[in-house]
C-alpha cells in the first residue's frame, strides 16, 4: 500500500516538473555565477564575509524564473536585508 501510493507521487511530481530550454539554463547558471563571483571579489577586497547561502538561491530563483512572485526585486532585497538584520543583532548579541 505504502509502496504504490510512493509510486504515485512520483508519477505525480514528474508531471509537474517544468522543462527548460538550455538558453534559459545557461543564462540562469552564468548570471549567478557572475552575481557571486562579484560578490566573493567584493568579499575579498572590503575583508568582510558577504557570501551566504540564501543568495544563492536567490540569484537562481531570480535569473531562473524570474516572474516567479518570489523572485520579485522587493522580495529578495527586504528579505536578504532582513536576514543581514537578524544575524548582524544576533552576532552583537550577549552571548
Amino acid at each position: 500500500m505504502l509502496q504504490t501510493w510512493l509510486v504515485e507521487q512520483r508519477r505525480r511530481g514528474r508531471a509537474y516538473q517544468p522543462r527548460f530550454q538550455r538558453r534559459q539554463l545557461s543564462v540562469t547558471w552564468l548570471g549567478a555565477l557572475l552575481a557571486l563571483a562579484l560578490l566573493g571579489l567584493l568579499s575579498a577586497w572590503s575583508g568582510m564575509v558577504l557570501l551566504a547561502a540564501p543568495l544563492g538561491a536567490s540569484s537562481v530563483l531570480l535569473f531562473g524564473y524570474p516572474a516567479s512572485p518570489l523572485a520579485q526585486p522587493r522580495n529578495i532585497v527586504l528579505g536578504n536585508l532582513l536576514g543581514a538584520l537578524v544575524s548582524a543583532g544576533l552576532a552583537r548579541g550577549p552571548w
